[in-house]
C-alpha cells in the first residue's frame, strides 16, 4: 500500500475510536421545538418533522421525529451527546408548490442559544422559500427525479 493509503486507513482506525470516547466524555444535551405547519394557510396534516444534529466529521445526527396532526402541529425533542455544543436544524420533506412528480426539503437552522430550550416556531409556512429571523434561518430546495434519457 501507499503511504497515502496507509495514512487514510490509520486516520480513519483513530477516528473510529475516538467518536466513542468523545460520546462517553460530553454532555447529553436536548432542545425542543414545536411549531404547525401550514402551505398557502392551509394546515398541513401527517407530514414527518425531522430534528437533526449538524456534525462537521460525521454524518448529521437524526435527533428526532415527529408527523404532523390534523391541524399541522408538531412537538418534537432531540437529544443528543457529544463535547460541544449541538447545531440543530429541522428538516422537513414536503410537497407544497413543488413541480408534479418532484417533493420540497425544507430546512430550518436553529440557533445554538436554543439548546436546552424549547424554540417555537408558530407557523412554519411551506410555500415561502426564505426566513431569516435573527435566530431562525430557513432554507427550501427542490428535489426532483433524474429524468430518463
Amino acid at each position: 500500500l501507499s503511504n497515502m493509503a496507509v495514512s487514510v486507513k490509520w486516520a480513519l482506525l483513530l477516528t473510529l475510536a475516538v467518536f466513542p470516547i468523545i460520546e462517553a466524555i460530553g454532555s447529553k444535551q436536548n432542545v425542543t421545538v414545536r411549531g404547525q405547519l401550514k402551505c398557502k394557510y392551509k394546515n398541513v396534516p401527517n407530514t414527518v418533522v425531522e430534528l437533526w444534529d449538524k456534525e462537521t466529521l460525521k454524518k448529521d445526527d437524526l435527533l428526532e421525529k415527529f408527523t404532523t396532526e390534523a391541524q399541522g402541529h408538531f412537538f418534537i425533542v432531540g437529544y443528543d451527546t457529544q463535547i460541544s455544543k449541538i447545531k440543530p436544524y429541522v428538516r422537513i420533506e414536503h410537497t407544497c408548490g413543488a413541480k408534479p412528480g418532484c417533493h420540497k426539503v425544507t430546512e430550518i437552522t436553529l440557533d445554538p442559544m436554543w439548546v436546552g430550550k424549547a424554540k417555537d416556531l408558530a407557523f412554519v409556512q411551506l410555500d415561502k422559500d426564505t426566513r431569516d429571523d435573527t435566530d431562525v434561518k430557513m432554507s427550501v430546495r427542490d428535489e426532483c427525479p433524474p429524468k430518463r434519457a
